[in-house]
């Protein structure tokens, strides 16, 4: 049995394909890469010393000169760390991508830090939207979703129970902050859905990951590339007058 962590948890918010749950965590398929995931490894790499995986670099153009997108994020570094340090919040490097573990969940958190002289968890994210489109993102889309359920893993698989932190830096220059205080009753919560998904994820394995995926599904899908199950055909969706 693989062990829950808040990436898995967000996939299962949905009625996710048991067999993207397979491909994605079972067999390890990695997906390339993203313009704006680059980007957001190079950000952490630079700012608190490594990214997931380790330390991450762009690579130059053929001039031998850093691209556009590198320079914006180097930019966006200087920045960030204007910031942090007019807002009193120092990042410990050496818990850069410290994993924790337990018997059913696990986590890679950014790091750990001070706020006020307290202890916090820490979380560095980059975007390339400015003020508005974050806004709208954050309002509109799972992303608070996403931000909460993040949270409340972390804290749930940490011993000290602090507070959580979540600082976003854009290279459209601005930046904001979203706090998650700890709460039990919170905490109780997620580790019911922790088991919940636990159960549903068993029930996948018994089954073989058996899936019938819808087209719209397979459209969105960031494995839909490789995956022999994706349904290419169409339903039909009735149109209602108003």
């Amino acid at each position: 049995m693989i062990k829950i962590s808040q990436s898995l948890l967000k996939d299962m918010i949905t009625d996710v394909c048991p067999h993207f749950i397979k491909l994605k965590y079972f067999d390890k398929v990695e997906t390339e890469a993203t313009a704006a995931m680059t980007k957001g490894l190079l950000f952490e790499t630079l700012l608190l010393g490594a990214s997931r995986g380790g330390s991450y670099e762009m690579p130059l153009l053929k001039s031998k000169k850093q691209s556009a997108a590198e320079i914006a994020v180097r930019e966006t570094v200087k920045y960030a760390k204007k910031v942090l340090k007019e807002s009193e919040i120092v990042f410990d490097p050496k818990s850069t991508q410290t994993e924790w573990i337990t018997k059913d969940c696990i986590g890679h958190i950014d790091c750990l830090g001070v706020l006020n002289k307290t202890e916090i968890i820490g979380d560095v994210k980059f975007t390339a939207f400015n003020a508005a489109q974050y806004t709208k993102e954050l309002r509109w889309s799972p992303l608070s979703d996403n931000f909460l359920t993040q949270a409340r893993h972390y804290q749930m698989l940490d011993k000290k129970k602090r507070n959580f932190l979540f600082t976003v830096f854009s290279e459209k220059g601005w930046s904001r902050f979203f706090g998650v205080i700890y709460d039990e009753e919170r905490i109780r919560v997620h580790r019911e859905r922790v088991l919940t998904v636990k159960k549903r994820i068993e029930e996948m394995e018994k089954n073989n990951f058996k899936s019938n995926p819808t087209s719209l599904q397979c459209n969105v899908c960031q494995l839909n590339d490789i995956c022999t199950k994706r349904n290419f055909v169409p339903e039909i969706e009735n149109l209602i007058e108003l």
